[in-house]
C-alpha cells in the first residue's frame, strides 16, 4: 500500500514489534529489583536499566496498542524510529541512565506512531 505515509509496514511486522515491546515490559517487571537486565529479545549483551524502562512504560504500552490496531496507519519511517529506540544500544536513551530523556523520546515516538499529540 502506497500513501502519503510511504509504504506501510505489514501486519506481521507490526505484530512482531508489538511482541518486542511486550517482552521488554514483561522482562522489566519480572526483574524489577535488578538495576540492570539483558534485553529480552536479543541474545547480544544489551543491558537496560530498570528505572529507565519503567519511566517509559505507559508510552511503550501505547506504542504496542497502536501497532496492534490495524485500523491505524503507521509509516515505515515511524517503525524504523521504534526499531532504533528499542535496539540502538549506542544511540537510544532507553539504554542510557537518564530516565527523563528516555521518557521524552518515548513520548515523541508514541506521538509519531499514533499521529496524535498527548492529551
Amino acid at each position: 500500500m502506497d500513501t502519503d505515509l510511504g509504504v506501510l509496514p505489514s501486519a506481521r511486522r507490526r505484530r512482531a514489534w508489538a511482541r518486542s515491546v511486550d517482552h521488554l515490559l514483561e522482562a522489566v517487571n519480572r526483574k524489577h529489583a535488578a538495576p540492570l537486565f539483558p534485553h529480552p529479545d536479543w541474545d547480544a549483551p544489551l543491558l537496560l536499566r530498570t528505572e529507565v524502562v519503567l519511566a517509559c512504560q505507559a508510552e511503550l504500552m501505547a506504542i504496542r496498542d497502536a501497532l496492534l490496531d490495524q485500523r491505524r496507519p503507521i509509516s515505515a519511517q515511524a517503525l524504523q524510529e521504534l526499531k532504533g529506540f528499542l535496539t540502538g544500544s549506542s544511540t537510544s536513551p532507553l539504554f542510557g541512565t537518564n530516565a527523563a530523556l528516555a521518557r521524552r523520546d518515548a513520548l515523541q515516538l508514541r506521538d509519531d506512531l499514533t499521529g496524535q499529540p498527548p492529551p
